[in-house]
């Protein structure tokens, strides 16, 4: 929160029906100090339910928008896009709608609003499972260092769990050593 001091908030307190909004002046470890029009509320953090920026956005925040595209006459539930940047066109619209077999005059397209605006159904539906990133390829020959040929044993240098296949380099741990070298 301190990078909000100095910055006008809405807050959303608990026990209150309507936000408390003004200039954040002063945090403390148990206590946010909201100045108003005429006096400083101390609000606990405890009881914080939630708050928005009014007058500026996080120094690291960048925008995504979520695309989407759906045909509800041929019962096609469509894809969803996120795109970075303060806003979209067309151009960004065909780019995931481009490969889909079952374009057709009749789909419809656009935006769901900005990431963080996005109901959490819709999150849910996109996100849920997702993954990111891939799984870093071993075995150049048969695509990746997890399966096994059928039929054919593989015997395993350390223990159980991990380590070094036979006849097979060493894992990349994602910082440029081996699991040996940080042991």
């Amino acid at each position: 929160m301190r990078e909000y001091i100095g910055h006008r908030l809405k807050c959303i307190v608990q026990g209150f029906p309507a936000p408390f909004t003004g200039l954040l002046v002063k945090e403390d470890a148990n206590f946010l100090y909201l100045k108003g029009e005429k006096e400083v509320w101390r609000i606990p953090k405890g009881k914080l339910c939630g708050f928005t920026p009014i007058d500026a956005e996080p120094l690291d925040y960048v925008p995504f928008h979520v695309l989407y595209c759906e045909n509800k006459t041929t019962n096609c539930q469509g894809v969803q896009y996120v795109k970075e940047g303060t806003g979209f066109a067309q151009k960004d619209v065909n780019v995931f709608m481009e490969p889909c077999p079952c374009k057709c005059e009749t789909c419809r397209q656009g935006t769901r609003g900005e990431l963080k605006t996005v109901s959490g159904k819709v999150l849910k539906k996109m996100f849920s499972g997702m993954l990111f990133g891939d799984y870093p390829v071993l075995n150049k020959e048969n695509g990746n260092g997890n399966s096994r040929r059928s039929g054919e044993e593989v015997e395993r240098t350390q223990g159980e769990g991990g380590g070094t296949i036979e006849g097979q380099e060493p894992l990349d741990w994602g910082i440029g050593q081996s699991q040996e070298e940080t042991i």
